[in-house]
Formats: structure tokens, sequence, C-alpha cells
């Protein structure tokens, strides 16, 4: 094999980015037909494995309902870019994602049980009937109390409760939102409020394996085993998720005023577009390939400098088999993966394993080979 190649100038749009490395690999010395070679770049495929991933666990200290943080949280639930969006609204900060949220759900609870008093007044009629009505509401209330003792968060008392639901449902976009997030909500279990209860979120990041058929032919100019093929090409990877997080929230009944839920919530949904800059050099012995990608599109949210969120190295390289074709030429197939990340402030909320090829076409070798 040729020395080791000078690494190519890659688009510098995300900090941080792992430092690219080279990664070696050989072609099998007998030529391959097409089908093997297909066959040959399944079983590269089939090899790779999902990453192993870890949820993350943030402690949960509910945020005040204010008209500033709906707006952050109108943002970040709207943005095309939520990962840049949660960078710049919330400072990099997840967790302050989380908090505002569980607020949130909280004043949708408070809500519907204050409608319910609501209903159930009007049917009062009895002294009786008005004063067990009270006593349940201020069973429904002393709960929400000791939901603040136990989180931390702010002393929820009836006016607090009555000027954070005001202020939700004066902000239409940011009801709307919170009503699309109750929806959103995927539970798991119920159980009981008690103040000596902990509160924590998991952050649930999404990990998948996938892959992209070996369909780019890059043409080869001259005899590649005297003259290596030297160049680059970028490897587009589209994806969406939804950041989920999962926790126990206030979700009272009327007779049950201190049930909790326990469920996963998607705190925003998120499209990107990762361009993975592909370098290679290749010869009719073997190849030499690396590289590193990038986001597009994230100055989409105003403010935003620098692409958030996410990054691509490649990880992985196989020789696929060298193929003969029409007019002396042979196909030199390569399998390649790659590792794809995605962050929410400093916690990773999406890997992938993705395996993509492509194929140099050019003179086929002298026999013997010269390697």
């Amino acid at each position: 094999m040729p020395k080791k190649p000078q690494l190519i100038q890659l688009q510098p749009t995300v900090a941080n980015l792992p430092k690219v490395k080279a990664l070696k690999t050989l072609f099998p010395k007998a030529a391959v037909s097409k089908a093997n070679a297909k066959k040959k770049f399944n079983t590269f495929k089939a090899k790779q494995k999902p990453p192993i991933v870890k949820n993350v666990s943030v402690a949960i200290k509910p945020s005040s309902i204010t008209k500033a943080n709906l707006t952050n949280f109108v943002a970040v639930r709207e943005a095309d870019q939520s990962l840049a969006a949660i960078d710049k609204y919330f400072k990099k900060d997840l967790s302050g994602v989380i908090n505002l949220s569980y607020s949130v759900m909280t004043t949708m609870a408070y809500i519907k049980m204050r409608n319910e008093y609501k209903s159930r007044k009007k049917k009062a009629k009895t002294p009786i009937a008005k004063l067990k009505l009270q006593k349940e509401w201020a069973n429904i209330l002393n709960s929400a109390k000791t939901l603040s003792k136990a989180t931390g968060g702010p002393s929820l008392t009836e006016s607090r409760l009555e000027n954070m639901a005001k202020t939700l449902t004066a902000n239409k976009k940011a009801h709307g939102q919170a009503v699309s997030m109750m929806k959103s909500v995927k539970p798991i279990s119920e159980g009981k409020l008690t103040v000596a209860n902990k509160f924590s979120a998991l952050v649930i990041p999404q990990s998948i394996l996938d892959a992209a058929n070996n369909i780019g032919v890059i043409d080869a100019p001259s005899d590649i085993c005297s003259t290596p093929l030297e160049g680059s090409y970028t490897q587009h990877y589209s994806n969406s998720l939804s950041l989920d997080v999962r926790y126990r929230y206030w979700c009272p009944t009327w007779s049950n005023p201190t049930r909790m839920c326990t469920g996963t919530v998607t705190l925003a949904s998120i499209g990107f577009n990762i361009g993975l800059n592909v370098g290679y050099r290749v010869t009719c012995c073997g190849a030499v390939i690396w590289g590193n990608g990038y986001v597009n599109a994230c100055g989409t949210v105003i403010g935003i400098t620098a692409c958030a969120g996410c990054s691509a190295t490649v990880v992985g390289v196989a020789g696929v088999g060298r193929t003969p074709v029409a007019g002396g030429q042979c196909d030199y197939g390569l399998g390649a993966n790659a590792s794809i990340t995605c962050k929410a402030g400093n916690i990773t909320v999406f890997y992938v394993s993705y395996t993509f090829g492509f194929t140099v076409r050019g003179p086929c070798p002298p026999s013997p080979l010269p390697c």
C-alpha cells in the first residue's frame, strides 16, 4: 500500500469534532463477480452493531412559568433545528428544557382539576355538598403543595397555580404546544405522591443501525496501480428523532389527588442532515479512507453562529472486492462505517451506526498483482 496520505481539510462547522483517523483496507487478490461483491458488501453491513447507549439521569427542579420561559419553550418545540434552539434559548442546558416541561405538565394537571372543580361547583346545591366539594378541592391543592416540597420547585399555592395557568393559557402557542406534549406521553406506571419521593428524569437516547446502498461510482482517469486515485466526496445522511425523557409527574384525578404517573415525554421533534466528508486514496491493492461530518442548515436559528449538536466520523472500512466490467475496466468496491451522534447541550440523545459504500472504476490491474 502507498504511504499514509495527508488528511484533507474538512468544513469547519462543528467544534470539538473527533480527530480524523485514516483507516486502511486491502482488496481481496482474486476478482469477484458483481453478485458476490454485493453479497460481500451486505455481509459487511450485517457485521455492524447498533451502538450501546445508556440513559442519562437528570435531577428535576421545576422552573417558573413566565412569559419569557414560555417563549423559549415554544422556540424549542417549533424550531427546525431543535438542538441549536436548545443551545441558544437554554444556554446548552438540556435540564432547563426538562425542568420547564415538568412545570408545564404540572400546570396542565392543575388546569384540568380546576376546570373539574368549577363544573362540580355549579352542581353542588346543598351546604353539605358544597362543604364536601371544598374539602376535595383542598386535597387537590395540598397535593400540589406536597409536589412542590418533594421537587424543591416554586411553592405551589392556589394563587401561584392560578397565575401559572393564566400565563400558560394566555400564550396560545405555548398552550397548544403543552397540549401536544401531553398527548405525546407514553404512560408506563402509576403511584402515590409523598414528600419522600425523589424526582429525576431519564434522557432516553435513540440508537439505530442504518445503511445506504453502494451506489456511488468514481471514475479513475488513469491506472490506479501506478497512480493512486485521491479525492473526497460528501456522503449525505438525514434522519429525524424524538427528544424523549421519562419522569414521574403529577396526574391527579378528583378521587385520587395524589396520583403520580411515570411516562415518556417527547420534548421536541428533531430533524437533521449530516454531510459526511469522505476522503480516500485508492490503489488496485487497497485503500485508505478517512473523514468526519457536520450539520447542515443550523443557521436557521437566528443568532447561532456555529452548527449545534450533530457530528459524524468514519470508524470502519472494508475492501469489498475487484469486479471486472467491460473494456478492461474493473470496479473496486469499498464499504465504510460511520459513527453519528447528536447532542442536546452536553447530553448525547442520538446514536447511529451508519454503513455506506462507493466504487472506484479504473483499469484492471496487471497479473500478477503488484502487491
